[in-house]
């Protein structure tokens, strides 16, 4: 009837949705009402010779249940979600934590690291590690060419020996101590043309201008003063560098 009144058909050819306020047999109001047409020949069935329609009806009440359980549903899995959030965040705040102490945690290592080698860089400036080694300066005038140490070591009453940091600065009251350093022009020898030479016995001669002054000066020189085939030797020498430095006169 009320697709009739509609449709002006029982049995309309579209769809027609309809509003039923009556009552039902349960005593239940407010249906939902959709009237459309059966079509045989899509259930594979052939044509009627009359139109036949499908009414399905449906109660408000259970539009509203299954709404409300839709509502229901979004609004747990919203607090699924939030609560999944903020565990996440939690657990990433907790990681973040745990690698900022770390990093915290090696910075202070490494500040204690560093501090440590310091301290003993400057307990290595302190501590004579290997003997200063001295040639003198009118001995250093007469050589024609740079000779390793070895070989004046074994030649015998050309190098002063200072074995202690207290020997070394009572050596320094009664003599004069100059460091020289030279720059290597080959690969084998230092001083293959007697070029270094020559400039360290000009800087001599033009410090001295008499022969006593240079009998009370020695020279200490990388070549002549380090060890050239015992490595050990040679990185002791060279640890004792700043203490060398420090004792000279000139430099």
């Amino acid at each position: 009837k009320k697709a009739y009144d509609a449709a002006g058909v029982y049995c309309p050819k579209a769809n027609l949705d309809l509003e039923d306020d009556e009552e039902d047999e349960h005593g239940h109001r407010g249906h939902k009402v959709n009237v459309r047409r059966f079509e045989a020949q899509k259930h594979g069935l052939p044509p009627l010779p009359e139109g036949w329609c499908i009414i399905i009806e449906r109660h408000h009440l259970v539009l509203d249940v299954q709404v409300g359980e839709a509502i229901n549903s979004i609004q747990n899995f919203g607090i699924v979600a939030a609560a999944g959030l903020l565990i996440a965040t939690m657990l990433i705040a907790v990681k973040l934590f745990y690698v900022l102490r770390s990093a915290k945690r090696m910075q202070r290592e490494m500040q204690i690291l560093q501090n440590v080698q310091v301290f003993k860089a400057e307990q290595q400036l302190q501590t004579l590690t290997h003997p200063m080694v001295l040639i003198r300066a009118s001995t250093l005038l007469q050589m024609d060419s740079l000779e390793p140490h070895e070989t004046l070591r074994d030649r015998g009453g050309v190098l002063v020996t200072v074995d202690t940091r207290a020997a070394l600065t009572e050596f320094r009251r009664t003599h004069m101590i100059i460091f020289l350093s030279h720059q290597w022009l080959a690969k084998d020898v230092p001083d293959p043309d007697g070029t270094q030479l020559l400039a360290m016995k000009i800087a001599l001669k033009q410090l001295f201008t008499e022969e006593v002054e240079l009998d009370d000066c020695y020279v200490w020189l990388d070549y002549v003063s380090i060890a050239q085939k015992h490595e050990t030797l040679k990185q002791l020498a060279i640890a004792s560098l700043p203490i060398y430095a420090r004792r000279t006169s000139l430099s």
